[in-house]
C-alpha cells in the first residue's frame, strides 16, 4: 500500500446495514477498492503476521492492517460494528462473512413480504416517486439476501401496489407491459398531472408570497375558480352540492347528457401530444384519455365498446364536460365541450367535427389548420 492513501467512506445509505440487506452490493463495491489499494492481502490473510518478523516489519504490517481495518469499519453502521472482532482486518472481515454470507431463509421471506406488501396511498405524505424509490430499495434488499426479483415480477409488483379503483384505468392501459422503466414513467406522468399546479408556479423573484383566495372569473365570487364554479358558464355548472342553501341559477342543469348509443368510429390522436385536440370529421363524439381534463364526470355502470379505425375496439368508461383551449384569430379562447367520452385506451384527444357541426359551428381548413 502506498503512503498518503485517502480512505474511501461511502454515504450513510450505502454502508453495510445491520440486517445485511445490502451485503452483496456492499461487498461488490468494497472488495475491488481493497484490492486496488493493496489492502486485500491483509484482509484475506495472504499476508499474515508472522511471529519471527523483525520489529520494523511488524510495525509496518500493523500500520497497513490498521488502514485496512479502518476502511472496513468506516463503511459499516455502528450497530454492525457492535460485537465485531476488530483485532485485525482479517478477523473483522471473517466475522462479517460468517454473519451475512449465509442467507437466512427467514430474512429472505421477510424481505419478499415487505416488497409485496408495499402500497401507495393517495392523500398521504408519501409521493408516488418516493413510493417507487422505496419499492426499488426493497427489491435491492431482496437481492442483497440472495433473492433475485426479475423485471417481469417487479413490473407486476409496481402495478399491484397502486390503489384501486382510482388508478384502475391507468393500470389497464399498461396490460402486457413488462418494461419497468416504461411503467414507472407512465405512472409518474399521470401522478404529476393529478397534482395540478404546484408551488413552482409562483413568482420566484418575490421574497414573500402570501396565499390569497382565488376569485372566479365567471361569477366574480371569491373562494373558487372558474373550473369549479356552479353558476351558468362555470366548469361545474349546475352541480350544486346537497348542503348548498344559496341562490341557484334556474338556467343551469345538474345532469350530464349521455353520449349517443350509436356505434362510434374515430381516428387516432397522438400519444406524444396529449395536450392537442385532433379534428376528425368521422367521429360521432369527442374523446379524451385524460381523466383530469373533465370538469364534470359520470362513470358508466358498464364499459362501452367503441369501434375504431386502426384498432378493433377500445373501452369507454365515462363521460362529461371539458373546458378546451383553442386558438382563434391569433387568440387563445376556451370552449366547453359537452358529453366528451373518457377512453383511457385512446392515443390522444379527438375533436368531433360532426358534433360541432350539429351545434352550429362552421369548420374552415386553411394553411394546414382547421
Amino acid at each position: 500500500m502506498t503512503d498518503g492513501l485517502t480512505i474511501i467512506r461511502y454515504d450513510e445509505s450505502d454502508r453495510l446495514k445491520e440486517d445485511g440487506s445490502n451485503w452483496t452490493f456492499w461487498k461488490t463495491q468494497m472488495v475491488p477498492y481493497l484490492k486496488g489499494s493493496r489492502l486485500w492481502p491483509y484482509v484475506s490473510g495472504t499476508v499474515p503476521k508472522h511471529g519471527d518478523m523483525k520489529a520494523e516489519r511488524v510495525i509496518r504490517w500493523e500500520e497497513i492492517d490498521a488502514q485496512a481495518l479502518s476502511t472496513i469499519l468506516m463503511n459499516i453502521t455502528p450497530n454492525v460494528q457492535a460485537g465485531l472482532d476488530c483485532s485485525s482486518a482479517k478477523t473483522a472481515w471473517d466475522s462479517l462473512v460468517s454473519r451475512y454470507a449465509q442467507a437466512d431463509p427467514i430474512a429472505q421471506n421477510l424481505a419478499q413480504a415487505r416488497l409485496h406488501a408495499k402500497r401507495f396511498t393517495e392523500g398521504s405524505m408519501e409521493t408516488l416517486p418516493g413510493h417507487i424509490a422505496e419499492l426499488q430499495r426493497l427489491r435491492e434488499a431482496c437481492r442483497g439476501l440472495g433473492v433475485n426479483v426479475m423485471d417481469s415480477q417487479f413490473a407486476g409488483i409496481i402495478m399491484l401496489s397502486m390503489p384501486t379503483p382510482s388508478w384502475d384505468p391507468v393500470i389497464g392501459t399498461l396490460g402486457g407491459v413488462l418494461d419497468t422503466k416504461v411503467i414507472i414513467s407512465q405512472l409518474n406522468t399521470e401522478w404529476s398531472r393529478r397534482q395540478g399546479p404546484t408551488s413552482a408556479d409562483k413568482d420566484a423573484n418575490l421574497v414573500f408570497q402570501t396565499e390569497t383566495q382565488p376569485k372566479c372569473k365567471n361569477c366574480r365570487c371569491m373562494g373558487h375558480t372558474e373550473t369549479k364554479c356552479w353558476a351558468k358558464g362555470g366548469g361545474q355548472e349546475g352541480q350544486y352540492p346537497d348542503w348548498y342553501e344559496g341562490k341557484k341559477d334556474a338556467r343551469t342543469s345538474d345532469t350530464v347528457k349521455p353520449v349517443t348509443d350509436m356505434p362510434i368510429v374515430w381516428s387516432h390522436g397522438s400519444a406524444s401530444q396529449l395536450d392537442i385536440w385532433f379534428s376528425d370529421s368521422a367521429a360521432t363524439v369527442h374523446v379524451s384519455p385524460i381523466w383530469e381534463d373533465f370538469t364534470t364526470y359520470r362513470e358508466y355502470d358498464k364499459c362501452q365498446d367503441i369501434k375504431t379505425f386502426g384498432k378493433n375496439t377500445v373501452k369507454g368508461i365515462g363521460e362529461g364536460d371539458i373546458l378546451a383551449e383553442i386558438n382563434f384569430q391569433g387568440k387563445t379562447k376556451k370552449i366547453r365541450l359537452t358529453n366528451v367520452m373518457h377512453i383511457p385506451g385512446a392515443d390522444g384527444k379527438v375533436l368531433s367535427l360532426k358534433v360541432l357541426d350539429q351545434r352550429g359551428f362552421k369548420s374552415r381548413i386553411a394553411g394546414g389548420w382547421i
